[in-house]
């Protein structure tokens, strides 16, 4: 496997090197057919019965599928064309060449034709393929609702929806790297316990109330400080800044994105980061403090959902908060009735 990536690497150097359009391969219909039993003793679904792809993303054209092992021999001593034969095809050490020279002619003494009916198999289960594939991307479509860059929500009830919900399910979080026994516990866990967590390699899925949440474990992972000297950086993250005398500002945007706070609290350096266990504020129009965590269990937000929380602090005290972002500001920093300038502050869409 690593020379065969190691050669795969090289014909794309040499594509780019000399300006080639493709990388011709001389695989043929038996290789096709040893791919396909190869894969079925490994575990499958409909993909991997489709066999060796004809043209790939790579660029990778396989001119010869159609032909037989023996059609192509015939022709190369037909036409006098000469050949070497790789001596560690012969030898059975590998499993492929296992299935090659003990499997295939022992079901070629069943049918005859067998490398023949394999070709027709494959190019009919590839139509189903594509058929099945694209029946899938709809259902996906009704059942996924991305939320910002690598965070994904996957609706209970559009899932319900679907003719074979835990099949949808299966194609949805098979290729995040989820297994086959992961995904059936993920099914079983919907509507059950809120909070419930599965992990593949890059991507952690929490069960909520509605639905599953789906987050890349690098995001959910990090901890995000990002300090901030002048209102431009804030603009180079995507918020809006403005100040006004508050004889200017007319009526408050009520949209949780928004925030005003009496300029009188306004000073750099500031900080966003993360929520943190321990975090404590008073909500605008609360009459006491109030945890942070609990503010979060008020709203009903989810593990994800939380994480994804960004808070604007004071970066000589990050414990002092003035803005959940995108949720309420600490009530000390609001606009009062003697408040003279006033900072607005929208954030960016949510990411």
């Amino acid at each position: 496997m690593v020379a065969r990536e190691l050669r795969y690497i090289w014909f794309q150097e040499l594509m780019v090197q000399h300006g080639y359009q493709y990388v011709c391969t001389a695989h043929h219909a038996n290789d096709n057919a040893e791919t396909i039993i190869l894969n079925w003793i490994r575990g499958t679904g409909i993909k991997g019965m489709t066999g060796i792809p004809e043209l790939n993303q790579q660029k990778v054209f396989r001119p010869l599928l159609p032909f037989s092992l023996a059609e192509i021999e015939e022709y190369a001593k037909l036409h006098r064309i000469p050949f070497q034969i790789d001596h560690t095809n012969l030898e059975d050490q590998f499993m492929r060449n296992r299935i090659r020279n003990r499997i295939i002619p022992l079901l070629e003494e069943l049918n005859p034709q067998l490398i023949a009916t394999s070709t027709r198999n494959i190019q009919l289960i590839d139509r189903q393929n594509r058929f099945y594939q694209h029946a899938i991307e709809e259902a996906v479509l009704q059942v996924v609702n991305k939320i910002g860059e690598g965070f994904l929500e996957i609706s209970f009830e559009a899932l319900d929806q679907q003719f074979d919900s835990q099949l949808v399910l299966y194609e949805i979080l098979s290729p995040l790297g989820f297994h086959a026994d992961q995904i059936e516990q993920i099914f079983t866990s919907k509507g059950g316990e809120s909070g419930r967590k599965f992990f593949s390699e890059h991507y952690l899925l929490v069960t909520d109330r509605t639905s599953f949440q789906i987050i890349e474990r690098e995001r959910f992972e990090q901890n995000i400080k990002i300090l901030i000297t002048d209102s431009s950086q804030l603009t180079e993250l995507g918020f809006s800044i403005s100040f006004l005398e508050k004889k200017q500002l007319g009526g408050m945007n009520t949209h949780p994105r928004y925030a005003y706070f009496d300029a009188h609290h306004w000073r750099y350096p500031l900080l966003i980061r993360a929520w943190e266990a321990g975090d404590t504020f008073q909500p605008l129009g609360s009459k006491g403090r109030k945890k942070v965590s609990d503010f979060f269990t008020d709203l009903k937000l989810s593990l994800i959902e939380k994480k994804r929380v960004q808070i604007l602090c004071r970066a000589d005290n990050p414990k002092e908060i003035l803005w959940i972002i995108g949720f309420r500001i600490e009530h000390r920093f609001r606009v009062r009735e003697h408040t003279e300038k006033v900072v607005i502050l929208k954030a960016p869409s949510p990411q």
